[in-house]
């Protein structure tokens, strides 16, 4: 029994997606020791490669994916599956990143503004 080429090409891209998975972020590295350590890492993980697709998918269209490809300096030029060059123009990116992450998380400082108006 051989399979379609529609078969064959939806476990092509499934193939491709764990390849991309294990290669660009390590998947196999990761050090837990519980089930749902995994599963909450797969789950980070897999909102992460969302990113990406949705990225991939307005290649056309917007200045900002096209500069992440350009960073992500690619020798032999773009291929078909886009996530490679992606997922390296950000690593890149956040790489030069002097503060990380929880800069983004911080409350502002509340402004003094309308202290003004307080009677003291």
């Amino acid at each position: 029994m051989s399979l379609s080429p529609k078969h064959t090409s939806c476990g092509a891209r499934i193939e491709e997606y764990y390849k991309f998975k294990k290669q660009s972020f390590g998947f196999e590295k990761f050090l837990v020791r519980s089930l749902k350590s995994i599963r909450n890492l797969d789950l980070l993980l897999s909102i992460a490669i969302g990113y990406i697709g949705v990225l991939s998918e307005k290649i056309d269209e917007s200045i900002e994916v096209l500069e992440v490809i350009e960073v992500s300096k690619r020798l032999y030029g773009l291929s078909k599956f886009t996530f490679y060059a992606i997922a390296d123009g950000l690593a890149e990116i956040f790489g030069k990143l002097y503060t990380g992450v929880s800069s983004f998380f911080k409350r502002p400082i509340p402004s003094n503004q309308l202290l003004l108006w307080r009677c003291a």
